[in-house]
C-alpha cells in the first residue's frame, strides 16, 4: 500500500544487468539448441541432406539438423527455411525466423494464444495453464517441467525466507494485508491448498474487522504476534493499531478474487460464501468517516475507503485512486457472485483508466491519481506524482487482462514503451511518468521482475528474451522484491488465468 511505503524504498542494492556478453550469450544459447544437447556430435557417417531430425541444431559430422532435416554445416544463409516452412523445434529462432505452432515465422509475428484449459470443474473461471515452448518462458528455452521446478522451488524458498506459520513478515514481525493477499493469490496458482485455507483462516481471525465502521474489511496490517499493534514506522506511525490503521483496498480486491477462484477450482462452496460477503462489504454505505470500496460514479476503487487526507489541502482518500487497485480481469470475474455494483462496467472502466493515466511516451503511470487519470499528490508517502512502487504493479493487472482476452493494442504498446524507457535507466531510481528523475529511490529488483512481465506480452526480440531471463534469474532482497518476483514468474508462466 502506497500510504505506508514511506520507507520501503531506504534500502539499496547492486541490481544485476545483462550485459551485451550476457545477452549474446543467451541468445547463443538458444540457437544451440535444446537443453542438453551433445555438442560434441553425433558418431557414425553423417546422413545425406534432407534426411529427417528432430533435435534443432544437433551436429552430426558435417551436418546440422535445420528445419527438420539434416544439412550441410557448411551450407550459405541462402539454405534457410522460407516462413510458412514446417519445422519441429517449438520456439527455436533461424536468422529472422522463429519456429510457432509447428511453421517457421517471423519473429514479429504474433503467438496465437494457446493456453491449456483447466480439467476442474468450472473449466472456464480459473484455468491453470502452463507456458507452451515459444511463449512466455519458452522465448529463452524454458520447458514446462523447467517452469514447475523453478515456480516449487522458489515458493519454498519464500516461505521459509519470508512466512511464520500462515502469516507473511512483511516488517520486522508485523504484517499487511498487501502481503497476506498477494501471497494467497500464488498458493492458489500454484494448487497450494493447505496453505491457502491456513491463510484465509488466520486473516479472517485476525484481521477480519467485526464491528464498526469497517466492518467486513481486512486491516491493512497488524502484529504476528499481538495480533493488534503493528510496532514499526512502516505502519504510518509507531504504534499504531489495527482500529486506527483502517483497510487496504488492493488487499480486499485481491483477497476476494482468491477466494472466488478458490471456490471454483476446488469445489468449496465455503470459499465462494466468503468471497460474496466481501463483495456485500466492498459496496455497503457507510457512516463513521468510512465509505464504500469502489467510487459509485466511476465505479473505480478509492485509494482509501474513508473521508480523511494525509493533511489540509490534501485530496480526501477516497476521491482518488491507485493504479495498483485496478485489476479489470478481476472485476470481471464478481459478476458471477453479486450485483451490487455493474462490475463487467467497472472492469471497461479500468481499461479505459489506464489508457488515460499512462503516459503516452514513457508507458509510466503516476502511484496517484484522480479517476479521470490525471496524477495527484495525495499519498502520505509522498510519491503520489511519482512512478513508484504501486506504478509498477500496474504491468501485473494489465498482463492478466490480457491473459484474459482483453487483447487491447494499448496494453501491447505500453509494455513497449516501460521496456524500452527503463533499457537505459537505473531501476534503483525513481521517475514521474513524464520521464524526469526524482531525488528518491526505488525497489529495482522489483521493477527488474515488473518488466519481465511486460515483456511476456510483447513480439519476441532481444529486449524481450534479456528481460524475461532478468525475471527467470531475479532473487529478491526483501519481502517485497521476492513476492513480485515470485508473483511475475506465476502470471508469466500462466499458472493461473483469471477469467
Amino acid at each position: 500500500m502506497t500510504k505506508r511505503e514511506h520507507s520501503r524504498w531506504i534500502r539499496t542494492s547492486t541490481v544485476f544487468r545483462l550485459t551485451v556478453v550476457q545477452t549474446a550469450g543467451l541468445l547463443a544459447a538458444c540457437a544451440a539448441g535444446p537443453e542438453g544437447a551433445d555438442t560434441a556430435g553425433y558418431s557414425g557417417s553423417a546422413p545425406s541432406d534432407g534426411t529427417p531430425c528432430k533435435a534443432e541444431g544437433k551436429t552430426w559430422g558435417t551436418s546440422v539438423c535445420r528445419a527438420g532435416q539434416w544439412r550441410s554445416a557448411s551450407a550459405s544463409a541462402a539454405s534457410a527455411p522460407t516462413e510458412g516452412q514446417t519445422c519441429k523445434a517449438e520456439g527455436r529462432t533461424w536468422g529472422g525466423l522463429v519456429c510457432r505452432s509447428g511453421a517457421w515465422r517471423g519473429s514479429a509475428a504474433p503467438t496465437q494464444n494457446r493456453s491449456i484449459a483447466s480439467t476442474t470443474e468450472n473449466r472456464s473461471n480459473a484455468a491453470p495453464v502452463t507456458a507452451p515452448v515459444g511463449e512466455g518462458f519458452g522465448q529463452i528455452g524454458k520447458s514446462s517441467d523447467e517452469i514447475s521446478r523453478k515456480l516449487e522451488e522458489d515458493w519454498q524458498s519464500f516461505v521459509t525466507s519470508e512466512m511464520r506459520g500462515p502469516a507473511v513478515n512483511w516488517q520486522q514481525g508485523n504484517t499487511s494485508i498487501e502481503a497476506m493477499s498477494r501471497t494467497q493469490f500464488i498458493a492458489l496458482a500454484l494448487d497450494k491448498r493447505d496453505v491457502f485455507q491456513q491463510m484465509s483462516a488466520w486473516m479472517d481471525s485476525h484481521m477480519l474487522y467485526r464491528s464498526g465502521p469497517y466492518r467486513g474489511f481486512m486491516a491493512w496490517a497488524i502484529n504476528i504476534d499481538s495480533k493488534d499493534k503493528c510496532s514499526t514506522p512502516e505502519c504510518g506511525w509507531t504504534g499504531a493499531t489495527k482500529e486506527n490503521l483502517g483497510p487496504a483496498t488492493d488487499g480486499e480486491v485481491w483477497v476476494t478474487t482468491s477466494l472466488l477462484l478458490a471456490g471454483e477450482r476446488w469445489s468449496n462452496s465455503a470459499y465462494t460464501a466468503r468471497a460474496r460477503e466481501n463483495l456485500e462489504a466492498m459496496t455497503r454505505q457507510r457512516d463513521g468517516g468510512a465509505t464504500p470500496l469502489f467510487d459509485r460514479t466511476t465505479l473505480l476503487p478509492v485509494f482509501v475507503p474513508n473521508v480523511y487526507s494525509k493533511g489540509t489541502g490534501s485530496p480526501v482518500f477516497s476521491t482518488f485512486t491507485d493504479p495498483a487497485y485496478v485489476v479489470p480481469s478481476f472485476f470481471a470475474t464478481w459478476s458471477r457472485l453479486s450485483s451490487q455494483l455493474s462490475w463487467s462496467e467497472a472492469a471497461s472502466r479500468g481499461r479505459t483508466y489506464f489508457r488515460s493515466a499512462t503516459h503516452p511516451s514513457t508507458g509510466l503511470i503516476a502511484e496517484n491519481t484522480t479517476f479521470s487519470g490525471s496524477p495527484v499528490d495525495g499519498s502520505p508517502s509522498g510519491n503520489g506524482l511519482d512512478h513508484g512502487s504501486d506504478s509498477i504493479q500496474a504491468a501485473v493487472n494489465q498482463v492478466l487482462d490480457w491473459q484474459a482476452g482483453n487483447r487491447d493494442p494499448s496494453i501491447v504498446a505500453t509494455a513497449e514503451r516501460n521496456l524500452a524507457f527503463f533499457q537505459s535507466k537505473d531501476l534503483h531510481k525513481m521517475y514521474r511518468p513524464d520521464g524526469s528523475l526524482t531525488s528518491k529511490s526505488a525497489n529495482g529488483r522489483a521493477q527488474r521482475c515488473m518488466l519481465g512481465v511486460w515483456a511476456s506480452i510483447v513480439p519476441p526480440s532481444e529486449a524481450s528474451r534479456a528481460a524475461l531471463q532478468a525475471l527467470w534469474d531475479a532473487q529478491g532482497y526483501d519481502w517485497y522484491s521476492r513476492q513480485y518476483c515470485l508473483l511475475g514468474r506465476v502470471i508469466v508462466a500462466k499458472k493461473l488465468v483469471v477469467r
